[in-house]
């Protein structure tokens, strides 16, 4: 996939006549992206983003502990028999049937998934049958690629740590993270950012956003890609300075 990246940038360059351009990744996207441009970073102006990984495992237990607490609280006995199920907190195997079902309609119900405001998936499945750009075929595929993701894909995110494993990348950084974005930890992506080393570097917090802010905020988004990205600025990220790391 790191291939396929490259080779797609390459074509990008010479298809526009640019030297180099710009990636921006989506939750396993953002585990790809930062691979990506670890690798080839003569490729890139800069590196977005979005609901960014770092250290999976840990992320997943931060979800389960608080999907937990937030259930105990409103008292949903037959969610908290779920999790307790897959104790995930005492270091239980992050399976595929929890990521698919138990842990996909905790964070539905508590507005920390895909989309914060969308307390089920019917929104987000509208907006899949609802797009032009799929033809019907690959709409009724869709689901079927997020089972057969987790399943080819997740062995590997569960080994990987960002922070120890990239912790420099030569490239300006801007992480756009949900506020209530427990499918990759809010806190976890902060801690990466503040962490890795990079020529500039910004993180922005979407404070009415999950997991999706590209669809709860685009308007906020495109101002920071307009303002920030394009111009190699940070001034309307969380501190509004620029954070020279390596030269």
């Amino acid at each position: 996939m790191i291939s396929d990246t490259i080779t797609v940038a390459e074509y990008l360059k010479k298809a526009f006549n640019k030297e180099k351009v710009y990636v921006m990744g989506h939750s396993w996207g953002s585990f790809l992206g930062v691979l990506t441009v670890q690798q080839a970073p003569h490729l890139f102006h800069a590196y977005i983003g979005i609901g960014q990984v770092a250290n999976q495992v840990e992320s997943e237990r931060l979800a389960y502990t608080f999907m937990l607490q937030e259930f105990y609280k409103s008292n949903n006995k037959k969610m908290v028999h779920k999790l307790e199920k897959f104790p995930i907190d005492k270091g239980g195997e992050v399976s595929d049937d929890y990521l698919m079902s138990v842990r996909s309609e905790g964070v539905t119900k508590l507005g920390i998934g895909m989309m914060h405001n969308s307390l089920s998936t019917i929104a987000i499945v509208k907006m899949i049958f609802g797009y032009k750009g799929y033809t019907l075929k690959e709409k009724l595929r869709y689901t079927k690629g997020m089972t057969l993701s987790y399943k080819c894909l997740w062995g590997f995110v569960a080994q990987s740590d960002l922070i120890k494993q990239a912790p420099k990348l030569e490239v300006p950084v801007y992480i756009f993270q949900g506020k209530y974005d427990y499918i990759v930890s809010y806190v976890i992506a902060k801690e990466y950012l503040a962490t890795l080393q990079a020529p500039v570097k910004g993180f922005y917090t979407f404070e009415n956003s999950a997991h999706s802010p590209y669809l709860e905020e685009p308007k906020k988004m495109c101002d920071i890609l307009y303002s920030d990205v394009l111009k190699g600025r940070v001034e309307l990220s969380d501190d509004g300075s620029p954070h020279p790391q390596c030269h």
